[in-house]
């Protein structure tokens, strides 16, 4: 138990040390407005307020295409260790306010 203890928040731990960084690098402010709401060892929370993908497909007539890049962070989501669970009710391309990003550290059930 300890042992996949230490595993679990050592996966996490570079989760949260890359996640801020991929998001600076990938998602510049000129497409996107990130606001974060948390950083700590049990949890990243970030809500996006703006998505380059939603104001371009907008743009040309089409935002229903949106939600297929959501799904794509759904996916993504899915490959993540089971120490680490990701939570989203809501994104801007399927009708939400905002994209409300959580990743958190899946303590296991004793």
């Amino acid at each position: 138990m300890c042992r996949f203890a230490g595993r679990m928040l050592f996966f996490f731990a570079l989760l949260r040390l890359y996640i801020p960084r991929l998001m600076a690098h990938s998602y510049p402010s000129e497409g996107w407005e990130i606001e974060w709401v948390e950083v700590s060892p049990a949890c990243i929370a970030f809500d996006m307020h703006r998505c380059f993908y939603l104001d371009v497909l907008a743009g040309y007539a089409a935002p229903e295409l949106t939600p297929a890049f959501c799904q794509l962070d759904d996916y993504l989501c899915e490959g993540f260790p089971p120490s680490i669970r990701s939570k989203r009710t809501q994104t801007l391309g399927r009708g939400g306010a905002c994209c409300d990003f959580r990743y958190l550290v899946a303590f296991p059930r004793a």
